[in-house]
């Protein structure tokens, strides 16, 4: 029927509508016929049009578009059937994150037409579109309720009057303008992350704190290195344009973790600047080594949000995989770290980076006493980043 809808509209001719039923399942189901006649399809109202064309595929819906004007805009704003086929089409990032980039992109066409463009631009391999990539990183740096345990409590008035009576704001913390947010107990190696955190807000707590987990083995390709350490950068950057008072520290992983940049103020120039400096370890790869290294640089600073951020092909024997659910399950539980898998690299382990994080959202959920299912995929979430096509 919706083939004949554009046969008959790209000729010119009238389509009469002869029959309108309604089915049992309550859809109503209509018949063309072709002929010539006042009843002219394009008089009908937007929705009849709509029902004709859910069937047609992206090559046909555009082509209906090039008809006339009104096939144009109802074309353009048929949202359900161009979700839809997006869906269809890449069905492997969550709908959540789609549902965002639409809007990112400006609707769903718009990121069908993205996404198109996108894949021709970087076959053989698959990565996200630009909107894709901002929807991401809003998600990551999202600020989320968590459970009491990991609110700091403090009187709003009182808070304010130290704000407003507070000297002028100074880069670097534990100087004498400003008290540092980092607990007087840490010592050790976990000091040493924060050794160059600059900071340039006036608040005694971070807003968000970030630590970036970054797979530097053998096994991860020269342009998936720059693709990881330029998704890093595109975090920073985000954070920036909030203005919220964040850091984000940098760690490479092979068989040992190494701290390439401890939690810096994003508001810092040098933190852009590691991220395009870094170079690759090479190596073999130990997941719950970095995972552990990031929950430690976390716990360190008292920020209202905490985010692990894991780049990874996630290839690791099933050990080592639990003993990285184990890792990430107790940062979530004690300190409320949000943990975000991106696979990247040839053959992903998609099935054990997503228990990684399912991990950290399940304690979330026990937290808020929810089920992890119904948590937005602001509490944690496995990323498609870069992968090849088969």
């Amino acid at each position: 029927m919706a083939s004949l809808l554009v046969e008959a509209t790209a000729r010119g001719e009238a389509p009469r509508i002869g029959l309108c039923e309604i089915g049992k399942d309550a859809e109503a189901s209509c018949v063309l016929s072709l002929c010539s006649g006042p009843e002219n399809v394009t008089r009908l109202p937007d929705d009849i049009i709509s029902c004709f064309i859910q069937s047609l595929s992206a090559r046909d819906l555009v082509n209906l578009e090039l008809v006339n004007r009104r096939m144009k805009h109802v074309v353009q704003n048929d949202s359900l059937r161009w979700r839809q086929i997006v869906m269809s089409h890449w069905a492997t990032q969550p709908f959540e994150l789609m549902q965002l980039a639409s809007v990112h992109a400006g609707g769903w066409r718009r990121l069908f037409l993205e996404k198109m463009i996108t894949d021709k631009t970087t076959r053989p391999w698959l990565s996200p579109s630009v909107s894709e990539l901002d929807a991401m990183v809003e998600l990551i740096v999202k600020d989320v309720p968590l459970a009491p345990q990991f609110l700091f409590e403090q009187d709003s008035a009182s808070a304010e009057a130290r704000i407003s009576s507070s000297p002028p704001r100074s880069p670097v913390l534990g100087s004498p303008n400003r008290p540092s947010p980092l607990r007087s107990s840490t010592t050790g190696s976990i000091a040493a992350d924060f050794a160059f955190l600059n900071h340039s807000a006036r608040r005694e707590t971070l807003d968000v704190a970030v630590s970036v987990v970054i797979d530097g083995s053998s096994s991860v390709t020269n342009a998936s290195f720059y693709a990881m350490s330029a998704f890093a950068s595109s975090v920073a950057s985000a954070l920036q344009r909030t203005g919220q008072d964040a850091a984000v520290g940098v760690i490479q992983f092979n068989q040992q973790p190494r701290v390439e940049l401890p939690l810096t103020s994003v508001h810092a120039g040098l933190l852009q600047q590691q991220l395009c400096s870094l170079e690759q370890l090479m190596g073999s790869t130990n997941v719950p080594a970095a995972v552990q290294r990031g929950v430690d640089m976390l716990s360190g600073v008292e920020a209202r949000s905490r985010v692990l951020l894991l780049l990874t092909d996630g290839h690791v024997r099933l050990s080592e995989r639990q003993l990285a659910e184990t890792c990430a399950a107790k940062g979530a539980q004690k300190l409320g770290v949000r943990v975000f898998a991106l696979g990247i690299g040839r053959d992903i382990d998609i099935s054990g980076l997503g228990h990684i994080v399912s991990a950290a959202r399940s304690e979330h959920a026990v937290s808020l006493r929810q089920q992890a299912d119904f948590l937005p995929l602001s509490y944690g979430a496995y990323f498609m980043l870069r992968t090849k096509i088969n």
